[in-house]
């Protein structure tokens, strides 16, 4: 592990770190045009005085609902000058959802691309929103703006001539962003993470991961929405490399942009890669010789053989893990592992202060601790990239942390002698689906809200070598269940990738005895599930308690 590369310079912003940047070094590729250091840092200045003009302060919350392309950074980092706080949103996000988090965070303008708007005005919630103003990213709104809204053009604003005095009020210890993560509940929790972790991470992560050579360029696969995709974004900046942006993943583009910009990293999930392998040219056997590092986020245990089929491509495969809490890319598996234990998820963290122990919870959070290869739930302790907190949540925030400062992750691991660690399991019942954790009842809460649905629940099925979801309704009061209706409420209001493939009315679900009373059995729910998607049928549930 190398030198701690925060350890011998002052807290930074992250602003004045892009601004410190030689001017003319190419920082981001898109669409076959290079934006320099200096193009980012005057876009987000022009952004940032139209922001304040119209009323943004510090402190305030701005939503991004964009792909991860170029106009994200320069508004991202608009907010870090003016110490205001970037809400991240993911694209594939519905209308209910975006108004949810708007609402939640407090946003006083939002961000967007023109069809989106249209989208925005379907939201069941949008009364609840208080928009100043929506700054719009390429090209004119396609549908008018709620009423007393100001519409700003961003494609406008950074092609205008350059600003004057622009208000700077971010500091270091400023928060500048906020991420959307699955929780425990139905909502999902907004984690918040300030200026000065996130750069100094960002440098940790260059310097592990080897971004500073001369002859790196990464390709922005994941989004920007979460902290997988801003974490290899902010590293690449820090290492002063270019990124090659592609807005959303798709591919087959992936495997143009990788042979023409001769890409050399990337960091992606398991299903991404999936997909990727796909698209690769038959022959040669290793057609991109030049890549060397593919970081690999595994959840699907139906890929085990992945890291193996990408191997004989010539992709050199690395296990990772991150969460939201403590950010992405927070630890690796060494190139010197042999590939069976290289492809695993966790690895040794980037930061030289941070550590990871497993706890036995079997009797309770104070469990004792574990000696290495027993497996229990995974705790971090992590000063250089620790969250703020959960906004508005303290409550959360100081369950989520031990006595003694570590983050209980909830997932479930086990320490390696050579003081590395494998992730094995997300802890709960947490699904993976188009690459993003949703906790189910997110989608419960959503269905229950039907008038014909009295109980449900939610389990995870593979379809076609893809990971979604499967519901299971209990009529209200001998209601009909319309399957294409419950989808249809689904779908209008939930991302995509959250709505079931089949909603199935059952009589009762399957239970167990336990001391506290009858206890679903998800298991056995998650086996019928798969049953029906794999032959179209569905089994009969057996309504006696079955012993455990």
């Amino acid at each position: 592990m190398s030198r701690n590369p925060c350890a011998d310079a002052p807290p930074e912003s992250l602003f004045r770190f892009v601004d410190g940047m030689p001017a003319a070094q190419v920082a981001l590729i898109e669409d076959g045009e290079t934006l320099t250091f200096g193009d980012l840092a005057e876009d987000s200045r022009r952004v940032a005085a139209a922001l304040a003009e119209a009323g943004l302060k510090p402190g305030d919350r701005l939503g991004v609902w964009l792909p991860g392309r170029a106009a994200w950074l320069s508004v991202f980092l608009a907010c870090c000058r003016l110490g205001a706080v970037a809400v991240a949103i993911n694209t594939r996000f519905g209308p209910g959802e975006v108004a949810d988090i708007l609402a939640r965070a407090g946003c006083r303008g939002l961000v967007l691309e023109p069809a989106e708007a249209t989208r925005l005005g379907e939201a069941p919630d949008r009364r609840r929103l208080d928009l100043g103003f929506l700054l719009v990213v390429g090209g004119p709104m396609m549908a008018p703006p709620p009423e007393a809204v100001a519409v700003l053009d961003h494609d406008a604003l950074t092609a205008a001539p350059p600003a004057g005095p622009v208000p700077e009020a971010g500091t270091p210890d400023s928060p500048c962003l906020i991420v959307v993560t699955t929780g425990t509940t139905r909502r999902p929790r907004l984690v918040l993470h300030d200026q000065g972790t996130l750069l100094c991470h960002a440098r940790q992560v260059a310097t592990a991961f080897g971004y500073a050579a001369p002859d790196t360029v990464t390709l922005q696969a994941a989004d920007l929405s979460g902290v997988f995709g801003i974490c290899q974004a902010l590293a690449s900046l820090a290492a002063g490399r270019p990124n090659v942006l592609m807005g959303r993943f798709e591919p087959a583009r992936a495997a143009v942009l990788i042979a023409a910009r001769r890409v050399t990293q990337f960091n992606l999930t398991d299903e991404m890669l999936d997909h990727l392998l796909a698209e690769m040219p038959d022959r040669p056997a290793h057609p991109w010789p030049w890549l060397d590092f593919v970081g690999v986020s595994q959840f699907d245990p139906t890929l085990d053989d992945l890291a193996a089929r990408a191997e004989t491509r010539g992709l050199r495969v690395h296990g990772l893990f991150g969460m939201s809490e403590v950010q992405g890319l927070w630890a690796l598996q060494p190139g010197e592992l042999p590939l069976d234990a290289r492809k695993q998820g966790g690895g040794r963290p980037v930061s030289p202060h941070a550590r990871v122990r497993a706890r036995d919870v079997s009797d309770g959070p104070r469990g004792r601790l574990l000696a290495p290869n027993q497996v229990g739930e995974i705790e971090l302790y992590c000063p250089d990239s620790l969250m703020v907190g959960y906004d508005g949540d303290p409550e959360a925030t100081d369950a989520a942390l031990t006595e003694d400062g570590w983050l209980r992750s909830g997932d479930l691991g086990f320490l390696r002698a050579d003081g590395g660690f494998v992730f094995i399991a997300r802890g709960g019942d947490a699904l993976r689906l188009g690459g993003f954790l949703v906790q189910p009842a997110e989608i419960e809460g959503h269905l229950l809200r039907h008038p014909s649905v009295a109980a449900c629940q939610v389990v995870g099925v593979r379809v076609a070598r893809r990971s979604t979801c499967l519901a299971f309704v209990l009529p209200r009061n001998g209601a009909r269940v319309a399957e294409d209706a419950l989808i249809a409420h689904c779908r209008a209001h939930l991302a995509d990738f959250k709505v079931p493939v089949r909603v199935i009315a059952l009589e009762a679900f399957p239970t167990v005895t336990s001391p506290n009373g009858p206890r679903v059995q998800r298991n056995r729910l998650r086996d019928m599930a798969q049953a029906t998607v794999d032959t179209g049928s569905v089994p009969p549930v057996d309504r006696r308690a079955h012993p455990r």
